[in-house]
């Protein structure tokens, strides 16, 4: 049974030679586009790319160990990584 459990562990570590080159990209702004881009991927497709890398668990896992206390405030849809709505008086021009 461990031997199970070592084999479905193994792939997910794996990560083709794009997939590393993406999550390397991806560390230097944040911007998943840009890091598809830059690692090889189609501009066309690039942030649809992205979006299916950034949600791959052994991306993750990857981005994850390679910054790990960046990894909860970066995280997609935390408050605490985006600035505040301007007030409505400094919205006026």
């Amino acid at each position: 049974m461990s031997e199970t459990e070592e084999r479905t562990e193994e792939p997910q570590e794996r990560l083709t030679a794009k997939e590393r080159t993406f999550v390397e990209e991806y560390l230097v702004d944040l911007n998943g586009t840009q890091a598809a881009i830059r690692a090889g991927y189609s501009a066309r497709s690039a942030a649809v790319i992205a979006h299916e890398n950034l949600r791959k668990p052994k991306i993750a896992l990857a981005l994850d160990r390679a910054m790990p206390s960046a990894a909860v405030s970066a995280a997609p849809g935390s408050s605490t990584s985006s600035p505040r709505s301007p007030s409505p008086t400094s919205a006026r021009s």
